[in-house]
């Protein structure tokens, strides 16, 4: 799984590169194309980051505490981490430097969420709005 991973940053980072080349679009052909370029950009970028992340996660040991908490949570951060991140963008991001914003977004999205994601599932009625039984 690693090495078609690998081979799937490789295309990836070659049409991207390519991609980014300083061409001017001057018919309509070159769009089309580019269009395609970019589909398979996107393409190859998302199978790529499954095959790491599949890999990386069987490597994983799982038996520590937060491990175990961030798989029994995994589905509640990502249900809220995105609204967090929108709100302090909107809110913080002219005011601070973009990658201090960027590790903030990181821990705030993940600290914040799974706190909410523990307060919802103590409650019964809660875990049976969200699926889970």
């Amino acid at each position: 799984m690693l090495k078609y991973g690998v081979v799937f940053l490789v295309v990836n980072l070659s049409i991207f590169a390519i991609l980014n080349i300083d061409i001017q679009l001057i018919d309509s052909m070159t769009k089309v194309v580019y269009l395609i370029g970019k589909t398979f950009c996107d393409l190859s970028g998302a199978i790529m980051a499954f095959l790491l992340l599949s890999w990386l996660a069987s490597k994983v040991y799982q038996k520590n505490k937060l491990s175990q908490t961030f798989i029994a949570l995994s589905f509640l951060i990502y249900l809220f981490h995105q609204q967090i991140i929108c709100i302090l963008l909107w809110n913080f991001s002219t005011m601070v430097n973009p990658y201090i914003m960027c590790v903030i977004n990181f821990l705030s999205s993940i600290l914040v969420s799974s706190y909410m994601g523990k307060v919802l599932m103590k409650y019964k009625a809660t875990r049976y709005l969200i699926g889970i039984k």
